[in-house]
């Protein structure tokens, strides 16, 4: 779709390396599972809202010691 492809070329723009598109993942699965844990899933930024504002920066420093994220738990729960 066009916003698919819209999306793709900004992030792409901003994001330069495969090291910091894993930590932009990283970043935004533990986004993921704060929202979920309080229950705020439906205020999740739009996805262009979030790239625009590097939504994924205030999860970077929860990433521990630069582990791959796996449901498994590398992060300790809350």
């Amino acid at each position: 779709t066009r916003d698919y492809k819209l999306l793709s070329e900004k992030y792409l723009r901003r994001v330069k390396n495969i090291e910091l598109h894993n930590t932009i993942i990283q970043a935004t699965n533990l986004m993921l599972k704060d929202y979920k844990r309080r229950g705020a899933l439906d205020y999740l930024k739009k996805l262009e809202t979030y790239i625009n504002q590097n939504g994924w920066e205030p999860y970077v420093d929860q990433i521990v010691d630069n582990v791959p994220y796996n449901e498994g738990g590398n992060v300790e729960r809350l």
